[in-house]
């Protein structure tokens, strides 16, 4: 054992400590690796020990997005029903319920990009088939030496590190199979197409700590309403009008959403761009994402007035301007009550620009009475 290497931990105790782990690197599983795992997988309990295992083993990119769009989707139904269905929470226990709850969705978001994806395939009627995503995790309060365990027994040789870390697979009990056996009294219907947002940093967390900006209150929102609309946020911090317009058609490609929302402008006006290339390049947004079949929302936006009463007053106008005639919806001014309010400054981080956290819920309360009609009712789960 070398120094970097953790000090073995006895058996149970390990199994007590291991938590789930949602979060994954893009390091390659080896072939060893993979099959230590799998017969590893095989011991465990079967009826009269027959061991029925059947594994298929996913490596390639395109199956594994299918399956990662099929689990995507299986997963927030499953979350609009378990909202809906969960009893009250104690408020010491929200912020680890409200850690749960993001770290599963970045799963959901993220599963098809697992290095390899196992599954046990012995039946497609067996109602207890799950998916199982193996890969290196990020980071992990447990490190199992699997080598020093009966287990899997001390015939395993090479990097005790490397194989230790390959080994801690993940269990995943919403996967594909799993998440429509788990809702047996919930209809599946179709997914609602995602909400895509197309913004700069305002959108993109910039500052923030992963998670509490209003994109990602908006899912939570969404969940809360019993609506099966995942978000796919594609926000780039620093990006403009002309990026968002020629990153568009690919993001519609992969996502095909049902609703766009631009949040995109701000930057072509810090940089003192005409507002008649800001207004181009929306209209041209707008019109691919209506081509694709999406509704658009457009989030307007304002300048300072130490940038000229006339340039504030023509930037202001082109939102109102480009949502009228490509016949998309409008909110005028994204930071109302947070850029306008009293005590602004309260609402900023320390740059002056981007708002802080507290300001984040105020964003979505602006964004929401827009968004609501584009929506629809809700679609997640009807009973039997």
């Amino acid at each position: 054992m070398t120094n970097l290497d953790p000090p073995p931990i006895d058996l149970l105790d390990g199994i007590m400590t291991t938590r789930a782990l949602r979060r994954y690197t893009d390091e390659p599983v080896s072939d060893d690796d993979l099959w230590t795992i799998l017969r590893a997988a095989q011991q465990g309990p079967s009826g009269g020990n027959i061991q029925p295992w059947q594994f298929v083993v996913v490596t390639d990119d395109e199956p594994k997005a299918k399956l990662g769009e099929i689990y995507r989707s299986s997963y927030y139904r499953y979350e609009a029903a378990m909202l809906a269905m969960s009893p009250p929470r104690r408020p010491e226990d929200e912020p680890s319920w409200q850690r749960t709850i993001a770290a599963s969705r970045h799963l959901a978001d993220h599963f098809g990009e697992a290095p390899t994806i196992a599954t046990d395939s012995r039946s497609r009627s067996s109602k207890s088939m799950s998916w199982r995503m193996v890969s290196v995790p990020v980071a992990s309060a447990t490190c199992l030496v699997m080598c020093r365990t009966a287990m899997i027994g001390s015939g395993m040789r090479g990097s005790a590190s490397r194989r230790r870390r390959a080994l801690l697979l993940h269990c995943s009990l919403l996967g594909v199979g799993a998440a429509g056996a788990a809702l047996p009294c919930w209809t599946q219907a179709a997914p609602r197409r995602p909400v895509l947002v197309l913004g700069d940093s305002l959108s993109a967390e910039y500052g923030l700590a992963r998670g509490s900006g209003w994109v990602e209150l908006l899912q939570q929102r969404l969940a809360r309403e019993r609506s099966d609309r995942q978000v796919v946020n594609a926000s780039v911090s620093g990006d403009t009008t002309a990026g968002g317009r020629s990153r568009l058609p690919a993001l519609l490609a992969q996502h095909k959403p049902g609703i766009v929302i631009v949040e995109l402008g701000g930057n072509d006006a810090l940089r003192g761009l005409p507002p008649a290339m800001t207004e181009a390049n929306l209209s041209a947004m707008v019109r691919d994402a209506r081509a694709a079949g999406a509704k658009v929302l457009l989030l307007g936006m304002q300048v300072p007035p130490n940038y000229g009463q006339k340039y504030a007053q023509d930037f202001a106008a082109v939102f109102a301007r480009v949502a009228q005639a490509e016949g998309a919806a409008l909110l005028p001014f994204f930071l109302a009550g947070v850029a306008d309010a009293a005590q602004a400054d309260q609402l900023f981080q320390s740059d002056r620009i981007h708002p802080n956290a507290q300001a984040q819920p105020r964003m979505l309360d602006n964004v929401w009475p827009a968004l609501q009609p584009l929506l629809g009712s809700p679609t997640a789960s009807k009973a039997r």
